[in-house]
Parts: structure tokens; sequence; C-alpha cells
């Protein structure tokens, strides 16, 4: 053991580090930091490095099972919402997964509450566009939205933007369709598809939770551009292929 800093700690420290060393030959530990985190039993070290070294968080997304990132949404929409998120109640609920969507609701409740017209336009659009574009391919189901309670639930299942940043909106105005992909009642993805352009696909995205592993896999991407290539000419289509 080379690492300087490793003298400088305390007998039962050094021991503790010789120990992980033992237990864990032939792993590469990235850096000394992750060493003494492991020799503190710290398992994940990517989380406990996103939580800024704060156990407590640490110990807590870990039995969460969710990443930093869906926790820090959680902490703003609930703070947004009016609730005290220093009250431990709300800090650090038991289910916080649940807890987010309630979130969710929430927020999507008030803005729905002054956006009457919008939530017609939706339904109206929804009505017209389905005879066209809705489809079955490949064993899923290829679907526009058809009401604010169909954006509302694809959010909430697949945790997406689509009520927070507007694009409930932008389908409402006619800039974008919100297209929606199932396989039974299993809401798989969502593509963000625009009218009049020579790359009609926008945005395209699985679940949401994870924001490192919400790519569609290739099946739903080749289905995609099924649905494409029946709806757009050829020259119009924007491939997907990874």
């Amino acid at each position: 053991i080379k690492h300087k800093t490793i003298f400088r700690l305390g007998k039962e420290k050094q021991a503790q580090v010789i120990k992980t060393l033992k237990d864990n030959v032939g792993k590469h530990f990235v850096n000394y930091n992750e060493l003494l985190a492991s020799a503190k039993g710290i398992e994940n070290y990517y989380l406990y490095k996103t939580c800024n070294n704060n156990t407590e968080l640490y110990k807590y997304l870990l039995k969460q099972n969710v990443e930093k990132s869906v926790y820090d949404n959680y902490l703003y929409m609930a703070k947004e919402n009016g609730h005290n998120i220093d009250d431990s109640y709300w800090k650090y609920p038991s289910h916080l997964r649940e807890r987010h969507n309630q979130m969710m609701r929430e927020q999507n409740n008030i803005k729905l509450a002054k956006e009457k017209k919008i939530v017609e336009k939706i339904s109206e659009i929804g009505t017209k566009l389905a005879k066209k574009l809705n489809k079955q391919i490949n064993g899923y189901d290829i679907a526009v939205a058809s009401s604010i309670d169909d954006i509302q639930e694809q959010a909430e299942t697949l945790s997406q933007c689509l009520m927070r940043c507007d694009y409930y909106k932008e389908y409402a105005n006619k800039k974008c369709i919100l297209l929606f992909i199932k396989k039974g009642n299993e809401r798989l993805a969502t593509a963000e598809i625009f009218y009049n352009k020579k790359s009609p696909l926008g945005q395209f995205y699985a679940d949401e939770q994870d924001r490192n592993n919400c790519i569609p896999n290739a099946e739903l991407k080749d289905t995609l551009n099924t649905w494409l290539s029946s709806v757009y000419a050829k020259q119009n289509m924007a491939l997907l292929r990874a």
C-alpha cells in the first residue's frame, strides 16, 4: 500500500482499509476515496458520491432503490406544491416513488384547474388524429394521446415531464403530436412527432426513472420506424438506427 494518506489513518481505519483490499482481491477501485468508502461499508460509491458523502441520504436512497435525480425532482415539486421539505415526513417519505407521483399529480391538477380550454382541445385533436394515425404494429399499439388523463397517466407511469414541461400544451396547439407505444395495458414509450418537418421525429424515450437507461430498445425503434414509414413519405422519415 503506497498511498501516503493511508499511513495518516488511525490503526483502526488502516485495519479496515487492509481488510477491504484483502476481501476484494482483483477488484479495481476508481480512486482512494472509493476504497475508503468501501471500507466503511459503502457498496454503491457512485450513489454515495452524488449524495455529497451524506451517509443518511445515501442509506435512504439505497433503501428506496432510486437515483438522487429522482429524489431532487421530488423535493423540488414538493416545495413548489407548498409542503415543508424540512419536515421528515416530506424530506424522507417511506415510499418515495409513490410520493413522487403524488407530487406530479398535485402539480398537474393545479395547472389543469386553470386550463379547461386546453383540456377540451386535447380531446378534440386526439379524436381527429386517432382515425389516421393509430395503428397496431409488431404486436404493439401505437396511438396518439387521446385526452389529458391519457397524457397524465403516460407521464406518471414513465416518469416523463409531459405535463411539467408543457408538452401537453404543444400538443393542444398543434406544434407536435404525442405518440404513445403500448403493449396491452403496459405503457412503454413516448415519441414526439412534428407535423411538417423533413425529420418528423423529435424526442423518443421509454421509462425515464433512470435517465441513463431510458432509450427505447431496438424492437421499439423498429416499430416506430415502421409507423413512420406508413405515415410519412420515405424522404421525410427520421430513421432510428442505433
